[in-house]
């Protein structure tokens, strides 16, 4: 991988994240709802109708310095965020007001504690008052074993990119190392809630989607490509059951992903207004629930969401789901079903799909 495609894949651990943040405690946000030729435009004020003072490309990820709601709506004052030059992120744009309808809202990234630059991570808000890594205990693989937090008040900390968060003084950075704690800290993270599925059985099928998921949640093709099955391959589906509209591909072909193509492809309809629907695969799967730290519950499926075993296989089904309130309770819930087949005598991966609360 190269080193512009590196960048990207780490970064969008940051925009990608589907965590609890909403306008009301976000440091960082996404530009989405905007087409690919398209751009958002950056207002002088929260209004509409105010000066354009510069514009963001969809995917664009800046900080968010605050929101609040005009009439009906919410609007954020965003900023660029200090990086190297690079198409999905907003360098050379002016700060400015923009519709929060057209962001995706993230707590957790690098920040400046007080305006000071030295690799500072949060990992998560609520309120008025985030939780700030102050520092971590690593074991002898050099691995953290244990975080040390603490809150702090969300007015301290302004959001910064890796580039923007490392320190130009060589006493602090004698090496002028660019921030990269955070690949180690949402490592820990994801571990520590998958361990808590894990030991719940020893089932093979089980541990092998766990692992699965893991490497799903990176978003890496080649990784990704090492689960899918050699020769049923990896059939997805944008419905809620296979059957309708799936689209099937190699393991090679999900291996040679180029991240950042434009090659769309039609998917199917939404539903409720039936408009078509067009990604490219690697867009495809980041919209797939991918996000581990936030699993609430793994069940295994008694019925396969309508995939169909080949004759003589083995096949497992799980879905993986988040939701915040007990499940009964949720219409927001999301899941991912995972059908596992095995080849062999190993399992993989072999269909996904996107079950979610329709209306």
């Amino acid at each position: 991988m190269n080193l512009g495609k590196t960048v990207f894949m780490l970064c969008l651990s940051f925009v990608f994240l589907e965590a609890s943040a909403n306008w009301h405690n976000a440091l960082f946000a996404s530009v989405v709802n905007v087409k690919s030729n398209d751009r958002l435009n950056v207002r002088q004020k929260a209004d509409y109708r105010s000066k354009k003072v510069s514009e963001l490309p969809p995917g664009a990820y800046v900080g968010v310095e605050r929101c609040e709601a005009v009439k009906s709506s919410t609007w954020c004052r965003v900023y660029p965020l200090v990086i190297q030059h690079y198409e999905h992120f907003a360098e050379e744009t002016d700060a400015g007001w923009v519709n929060a309808k057209y962001l995706s809202f993230s707590d957790r990234g690098y920040v400046l504690v007080d305006g000071k630059a030295n690799c500072d991570y949060v990992i998560q808000c609520k309120a008025d008052k985030c939780e700030w890594v102050r520092d971590y205990e690593t074991d002898d693989a050099n691995e953290i074993k244990r975080l040390k937090t603490e809150w702090i008040e969300r007015k301290r900390l302004r959001g910064e990119s890796r580039f923007g968060a490392s320190s130009s003084d060589p006493k602090i950075n004698p090496e002028g190392d660019i921030c990269n704690a955070a690949m180690y800290i949402d490592d820990y993270l994801e571990n520590r809630r998958l361990k808590v599925f894990a030991d719940q059985t020893q089932n093979e099928a089980y541990r092998v989607l766990l692992t699965f998921m893991k490497t799903f949640s990176h978003l890496e093709p080649q990784t990704i490509a090492a689960f899918v099955h050699p020769t049923a391959g990896l059939t997805l589906s944008y419905y809620t059951a296979f059957g309708r509209g799936d689209k099937h591909f190699t393991a090679e072909q999900i291996r040679k992903i180029n991240v950042l193509s434009e090659d769309k492809q039609f998917w199917g309809y939404t539903d409720g207004k039936g408009d078509a629907v067009y990604m490219t695969l690697y867009d495809f799967l980041s919209f797939l629930p991918h996000e581990t730290e936030h699993i609430r519950e793994i069940k295994p499926l008694k019925a396969l969401k309508g995939f169909h075993c080949a004759k003589n296989a083995e096949c497992q089904g799980y879905e993986v789901l988040w939701y915040d309130k007990p499940r009964e309770e949720d219409l927001s819930w999301k899941g991912l079903v995972v059908i596992l087949q095995k080849y062999q005598g190993k399992w993989y991966v072999t269909a996904l799909l996107k079950d979610r609360w329709t209306i």
